[in-house]
C-alpha cells in the first residue's frame, strides 16, 4: 500500500477519529469550545498514542490536537518534539475542519482591526 492508501484505510477502521488500540494519553484539563451551531471549535490538547493493525502491519499513531502522526516504526508522543521526527514521520494528517479555519481566520482579522 502506498501512503494515501495507509492513511484511508486507518481513517476507515478508526472511525475517522485516529485512534487505535493499545493507547496511552497524556491527561490534560481542557474546555470545550463551540460555535453557535454546536460545533466543536478547539481540540483536545492531550497526546494519544495509538496502534492499528492492516495486513500483518502494525501502524504506530500519536494523535495530537487536530494532527495525526503515522509511524513507520513504534514511537511515542514526546518523538512529535524531536529534530529528527521526519525520518519516522509516514504520514501527516491535518483533520482541522474548514469551519475551524475560517473561524480562527475571521477572529484573526477582527483583533488586528
Amino acid at each position: 500500500m502506498n501512503k494515501q492508501q495507509i492513511v484511508e484505510v486507518i481513517r476507515f477502521v478508526t472511525g475517522g477519529t485516529f485512534v487505535g488500540y493499545g493507547g496511552i494519553t497524556t491527561c490534560m484539563s481542557w474546555l470545550p469550545e463551540y460555535d453557535s451551531q454546536g460545533r466543536l471549535l478547539n481540540c483536545n490538547p492531550n497526546y494519544i498514542d495509538s496502534t492499528v493493525r492492516i495486513e500483518g502491519q502494525v501502524y504506530h499513531m500519536t494523535k495530537v490536537g487536530w494532527h495525526v502522526y503515522i509511524w513507520n516504526q513504534p514511537c511515542s508522543y514526546s518523538t512529535v518534539w524531536a529534530k529528527d521526527r521526519d525520518k519516522y514521520v509516514l504520514a501527516e494528517v491535518d483533520l482541522t475542519p474548514d469551519y475551524v479555519k475560517e473561524y480562527y481566520a475571521n477572529k484573526k482579522k477582527e483583533e488586528t482591526r
